[in-house]
């Protein structure tokens, strides 16, 4: 983590296009800071975000105390939480595990704390990718889709 969080910080993240590596780090140096210097660094210049090319990508706040020893909010670049398969899958199967992944989120948040932040009525919007049928079946049934 402290790794990723200087590169970010110090802007030495570029992107590879269309390559298997999204994030290429330049330059990596010892770094060991406490939250507070992470804190002081501030937000991730949105260039180094937009740097990523991906709207996967933004620039978030990582709320205090998600780490021991971090008593204030931390910025930070992000990625959305995704369920990613191929066209190929069977629909019914992909609308089970839409389905499935909503119907026993509170399990999942047990098993990850981040997945507190998925949201079912913000799921199908703003996707980096197109809905598989399959998943768009299930936020049809729940009303949130066309």
């Amino acid at each position: 983590m402290a790794v990723r969080a200087h590169v970010i910080v110090r802007g030495r993240v570029d992107h590879k296009e269309r390559g298997e590596t999204k994030l290429v780090v330049q330059e990596i140096e010892p770094f060991d800071p406490t939250p507070e210097e992470i804190a002081a660094a501030g937000e991730p210049p949105p260039d180094v975000v937009a740097k990523i090319g991906s709207p996967a990508y933004v620039t978030a706040a990582m709320p205090a105390r998600t780490y021991d020893g971090q008593p204030t909010e931390i910025p930070t670049a992000s990625i959305m939480n995704l369920l990613v398969t191929r066209e190929a899958i069977n629909d019914d199967l992909v609308y089970l595990m839409t389905k499935s992944l909503f119907d026993h989120l509170d399990q999942l948040v047990q098993t990850h704390p981040a997945a507190r932040d998925i949201d079912v009525a913000k799921a199908p919007f703003g996707l980096p990718i197109p809905l598989h049928p399959g998943a768009a079946r299930y936020y049809r049934e729940i009303g949130l889709v066309k």
